[in-house]
């Protein structure tokens, strides 16, 4: 009986706080408005805790170890997360069967919040993973370009003023939301898996670029896409490879790629000619 009547008073509890939280449910007004959903998710949660520190609390008598809020807190908190250190004990069947509720609560509550909460987030992100791969499986000559550099901006620059479709593909996903944000086509994952390569649709694509940082990244992209290549007969795409160092260069040509382009190469050498065009004008003169 008293065990019921503590429980009455905590659900009782529970739909005071609801009322006075009401207006999050009505006020239109707010510039962030909750779901019902949400406030549902975090009331959940007040309640689960208010019910295990509330009865432990009302129930301190029939426990051993509970005898402040401090200890009802606690033995809730260690509760709810099944730590079970064995410090505070039921020590009668009304404890014992307040102690199974709790868990029952405490297991509802928090799942519930958890859906609620990080469900939404979750469904956002696979969203728009399945978005740019499904625009791509429908997409003809294309470019796949790997990897996010300085030199990838200029590739999308180009590309963009050429009206061409890209797609980019890239591990890093601060750089992926980044890149989402400013209205680019990227897909996160690691271009050197064929898989992650077959998402992008490289086999209907005009070309694929591989364009990071590391030459040893760009080395195994291009063997992957020349194994993606080689697998179906159909696959007609062309294997462009970014290379700094030029001790690679013949290295990354044994693979069978379609062209190797340094552009700190190019870049030195057109400076160079510059520099001795200038020098022989000035003499000219």
């Amino acid at each position: 009986l008293r065990l019921r009547y503590n429980i009455s008073i905590l659900s009782s509890a529970g739909l005071v706080l609801l009322w006075l939280l009401r207006s999050e449910f009505t006020n239109h007004s707010e510039r962030h408005r909750w779901s019902y959903a949400e406030v549902i998710a975090v009331l959940s949660i007040i309640f689960a805790l208010a019910y295990g520190i509330g009865g432990a609390y009302l129930l301190r008598a029939e426990f051993s170890g509970i005898e402040t809020w401090a200890d009802a807190v606690y033995f809730t908190v260690v509760t709810y997360s099944t730590l079970g250190y064995g410090d505070m004990l039921p020590q009668s069947t009304n404890a014992k069967w307040f102690a199974i509720s709790m868990v029952s609560v405490g297991i509802g509550s928090f799942v519930t919040a958890l859906t609620v909460l990080l469900g939404p987030l979750i469904e956002n992100r696979l969203k728009g993973v399945f978005a740019v791969v499904s625009k791509f499986q429908k997409s003809v000559d294309h470019i796949v370009v790997c990897g996010y550099t300085k030199v990838t901006e200029s590739i999308v620059d180009e590309l963009r003023t050429r009206q061409v479709p890209f797609l980019i593909i890239d591990g890093r996903e601060d750089f992926v939301v980044h890149l989402k944000n400013s209205g680019l086509d990227v897909l996160q994952g690691d271009p050197t898996e064929r898989a992650v390569l077959e998402q992008a649709n490289l086999s209907s694509a005009a070309a694929v670029i591989a364009a990071t940082d590391s030459d040893a990244t760009n080395t195994l992209v291009a063997l992957t896409a020349r194994a993606l290549r080689e697998a179906g007969e159909q696959h007609k795409f062309r294997i462009i490879v970014r290379i700094e160092d030029e001790e690679n260069i013949a290295k990354v040509e044994s693979i069978g790629v379609d062209e190797i382009i340094s552009p700190s190469t190019l870049g030195g050498r057109l400076m160079a000619q510059r520099a001795v065009g200038a020098a022989e004008s000035v003499d000219h003169d």
